[in-house]
């Protein structure tokens, strides 16, 4: 394995051993699942993530400069079923994110993706409470504290930028690293694939988003994240998220619901770099056909929830 790559493993590592002794899971029937990992993923106020409503548009937050987004490094990434999800490392200090409204410089590390087992949910933000079939997060590290581990101590650490991702139309050509999960279906398996363009996997707009501090969403939940969420979607085909529902768990178990459930805002605010509007509309009185069809969805999203179950 390439040296530049064992750095960032390595360092990525970190994050797992500060967990160590304890395995989780996100089933949430278990007993290892969400509602029981212990320490700050319980007791933090600064949790992530979170319903995102009620944002306010801060004028400071400017566009980000994506150094090197937009090219190839001369290294090979590595992609991995970790046993919790899809990931893709890659060597640091080659892709930075910097600008913003960030705290700082960042680096960015790694990528990985959070989905659903049906396309109405899967995405680990949701905006009004709307979900999405999928949530890919780039994750940087401030380059001052000098890699992943030292950063989780600090609340300036991490910046993360979280990708929604809804499920139609043809396959999206920025997402054809997918088609490495064909080869990734055993946990705690991975491959080698050649590098790709990390630009065309964000959306168009990139200076539409919303900011607050937030944690890990997985253990150990450190509170050390600037979040950015882009307010517009990306698409992907059905082939392709079928792709990430093909990955197994232990057991060979499906892997799918692999994301961690809103947590309380608390006395945190969300800001926007745009302007958020707020309609005071009253909703009009339905028609009867279109009752009838909202009281089906309301019928059956009971069971669509009874069917639910990285950073």
């Amino acid at each position: 394995m390439d040296r530049s790559v064992l750095i960032v493993l390595l360092c990525l590592g970190s994050i797992s051993s500060a967990f160590a002794g304890h395995t989780w899971s996100h089933d949430q029937t278990a007993k290892d699942g969400p509602s029981h990992w212990p320490g700050v993923c319980q007791t933090g106020e600064k949790q992530s993530p979170i319903d995102i409503r009620g944002a306010t548009q801060d004028k400071a937050l400017g566009a980000f400069t994506l150094t090197n987004y937009d090219s190839k490094i001369n290294d090979n990434f590595t992609v991995f079923n970790d046993g919790h999800g899809f990931k893709v490392t890659f060597p640091a200090k080659f892709y930075n994110v910097t600008k913003g409204g960030l705290p700082g410089d960042f680096t960015t590390a790694q990528f990985h993706i959070h989905w659903g087992k049906v396309d109405e949910r899967g995405s680990e933000h949701t905006i009004d409470k709307k979900e999405y079939a999928a949530e890919l997060h780039f994750v940087s590290y401030n380059i001052r504290y000098g890699g992943i581990g030292n950063s989780l101590e600090h609340e300036d650490g991490l910046a993360v930028l979280g990708v929604l991702i809804e499920v139609g139309g043809s396959d999206n050509p920025a997402f054809s690293f997918l088609d490495s999960a064909s080869r990734l279906t055993s946990p705690k398996s991975n491959v080698t694939i050649e590098p790709f363009l990390f630009d065309p996997i964000l959306p168009g707009d990139k200076t539409k988003y919303f900011r607050y501090s937030g944690s890990l969403t997985t253990p150990p939940c450190s509170e050390a994240v600037t979040w950015t969420v882009f307010k517009d979607p990306v698409k992907i085909s059905d082939r392709q998220v079928k792709l990430l529902r093909s990955l197994k768990l232990e057991h060979n178990k499906d892997m799918f619901d692999n994301y961690r459930p809103v947590m309380p805002l608390h006395s945190r605010s969300i800001k926007a770099s745009f302007e958020v509007k707020v309609t005071n509309e009253k909703p009009t009185t339905p028609t009867a056909g279109s009752s009838a069809i909202k009281m089906t969805a309301v019928l059956s999203l009971p069971i669509l929830l009874a069917t639910s179950s990285f950073h």
